[in-house]
C-alpha cells in the first residue's frame, strides 16, 4: 500500500513573514489548485479560549492559511466550538477577526449538529458546518493535553463536536480512556477530505491544554491524514506511544499513519528536527471525566448569557 505523505518544514526566523512563507508553501505542496477553487472549506484552527495566545493556533497561521486559500479561489470559513467562550470573541482577542473579514473570510461558530452514530456505538453531535464542507483545513498547535498526552491534528477535530457536547462527552465516557479515544479517533475519521497543518513554531510543553510552558520547536507539518501528521510530530518529540491514548489506541485499530512505516518525508525527516531543549509532558495523565456539577455550572453561565 502507497505510503503517507508527511512535509516537514522549518521556517528561517519565528517572525510574521517567515511563517507566512513557510505556511503558504507547505499548503501549496498539499493542496492542488483544482482543490481549492470555487470550494467550501473550513479552516479549523484551535481557539480554545479568548486572552490565552499559546493555547490557541497563532494568529499568524490562521491568517496566513486563510490569505492563501482565498487567493486560490476558496470561499473559505474560519470556525470552531470553542471551550470558553466563541469563535467570534476568540478572533477579536487575537486581534484578527477584522483582518479575517476585509480578507473575505467567513467566521462561524460551529453549530448545527447532527447526530451521528460512531463506530464504537456511541451517540455524538457533530457540526454540519464541518460535515458539510468540500474540505476542511485543520490547523492546530502543537500543546501538551494534560489528560490525553499531547493534542494535535486528531484531538482538533474533536473540535467540531458542538458546544456543551464536548464536556458532556468528557463526564459519560472520561472515566475509559480507551473509549474516549476511540471516540475522539472516530470523529477525525469522519471527514473524508482533511488536510491538516501542525502550527508547531512555538509550542506548549509541561503542562496543557492551557497554562502550559512556551518552547521554540520551530517547525511546521502538513499531511492528508491527521494520523500521519501526528505520528511525525511524535517521532520529531520523542515521546512514547504509552505515554499517548489517541497514538495507542490508533495503532491498535490499525489504523494507516499510526506507525512510521505507513509515512513517507518528501522533505525533512524527523531526525532532522533537532529541538534546542527536551519537549517535556505532564507527570501523569489527569483523569478525563467532569465533575458534572462544573458541566450544570457551565451551562447556567451560558445561558445566562443568551438572556
Amino acid at each position: 500500500m502507497e505510503r503517507i505523505p508527511v512535509f516537514l518544514k522549518r521556517p528561517k526566523g519565528l517572525d510574521e513573514k517567515s511563517v507566512s512563507r513557510c505556511v503558504k508553501s507547505l499548503l501549496s505542496l498539499g493542496l492542488k489548485h483544482k482543490d481549492i477553487l470555487g470550494k467550501n472549506i473550513l479552516l479549523k484552527p484551535n481557539l480554545l479560549k479568548p486572552r490565552d495566545g499559546l493555547a490557541v493556533t497563532s494568529a499568524e497561521v490562521i491568517l496566513s492559511s486563510a490569505e492563501y486559500l482565498l487567493n486560490q479561489g476558496a470561499r473559505v470559513t474560519v470556525g470552531d466550538s470553542p471551550a470558553f467562550g466563541n469563535t467570534q470573541k476568540v478572533l477579536r482577542s487575537m486581534g484578527i477577526f477584522e483582518r479575517l473579514l476585509e480578507m473575505g473570510a467567513k467566521i462561524k461558530n460551529l453549530s448545527d449538529p447532527q447526530k451521528i452514530r460512531l463506530p464504537c456505538g456511541i451517540f455524538v453531535g457533530v457540526s454540519n458546518d464541518a460535515l458539510n464542507k468540500d474540505l476542511i483545513v485543520n490547523i492546530p498547535r502543537l500543546k501538551v493535553h494534560c489528560q490525553m498526552g499531547i493534542t494535535c491534528g486528531v484531538k482538533n477535530l474533536y473540535g467540531t463536536v458542538v458546544g456543551h457536547r464536548k464536556a458532556l462527552y468528557h463526564t459519560l465516557y472520561g472515566k475509559d480512556r480507551i473509549l474516549f479515544s476511540r471516540i475522539i479517533i472516530e470523529i477525525a475519521r469522519l471527514f473524508p477530505r482533511v488536510i491538516t497543518l501542525v502550527d508547531a513554531s512555538l509550542s506548549m510543553h509541561k503542562d496543557g491544554p492551557t497554562g502550559g510552558s512556551p518552547i521554540e520547536t520551530a517547525f511546521f507539518a502538513l499531511s492528508n491524514s491527521p494520523f500521519a501528521v501526528d505520528t511525525a510530530c511524535y517521532l520529531i518529540l520523542g515521546v512514547n506511544v504509552d505515554q499517548i491514548p489517541i497514538w495507542k489506541v490508533s495503532r491498535k485499530m490499525k489504523i494507516r499513519g499510526s506507525r512510521k512505516e505507513d509515512i513517507f518525508f518528501p522533505l525533512l525527516a524527523p531526525r532532522d528536527i533537532i529541538l534546542k531543549e527536551s519537549f517535556r509532558l505532564t507527570d501523569g495523565l489527569e483523569p478525563i471525566t467532569f465533575n458534572p456539577l462544573r458541566l450544570i455550572k457551565g451551562r447556567v453561565k451560558s445561558l445566562l448569557k443568551r438572556i
